[in-house]
């Protein structure tokens, strides 16, 4: 009996088209709409950025967990700022995300700070973002097993500054 409710959950979980699986999005910093400088090695900006929806599921853009990275050296890349968000707390995580329905797209501005290191150029170098998007898990056996959302981590094109 043991066997056939191992053998079960496996054909279930098979079934599944890959339950774990994380959600497919497209992503692309479109323009660095707005920066400002305060003092030196310092940075706020807004970036527009398109997040393209490429399943036939709805997903949901955390716009909460975006970064920026800044190129410290060709092929390694260092955390450099984020956006600021209020700690609001929801029973679904889900709902504090922005939703982008199947086979959709949408496009925001994202405001971001740098935490700011004296001595580097901003003009100078290379940044790129880092964004989470989430899907609700549709497996009624991964959610038993405390899956709620699946998540991954897009990372857009690279940009650079500039001067005004």
């Amino acid at each position: 009996m043991r066997f056939i409710s191992s053998l079960s959950l496996a054909v279930l979980l098979a079934a599944c088209s890959d339950p774990l699986a994380p959600p497919r999005a497209a992503v692309s910093a479109l323009e660095v709409v707005e920066q400002r400088s305060s003092q030196p090695g310092q940075l706020s900006l807004t970036v527009a950025v398109r997040v393209e929806n490429v399943t036939d599921g709805d997903i949901y853009f955390n716009f909460c967990s975006s970064s920026l990275e800044r190129e410290a050296t060709p092929g390694r890349w260092e955390a450099f700022g984020g956006v600021v968000c209020n700690a609001i707390g929801a029973d679904n995580p889900l709902h504090l995300m922005l939703l982008i329905p199947a086979r959709g797209a949408r496009e925001m501005p994202l405001h971001l700070y740098s935490w700011g290191k004296a001595g580097i150029d901003l003009f100078a170098s290379t940044y790129r973002l880092r964004l989470s998007i989430a899907t609700p898990m549709e497996s009624a056996v991964v959610r038993g097993l405390g899956y709620n959302h699946s998540v991954q981590v897009l990372t857009t094109n690279e940009f650079t500054l500039k001067q005004k």
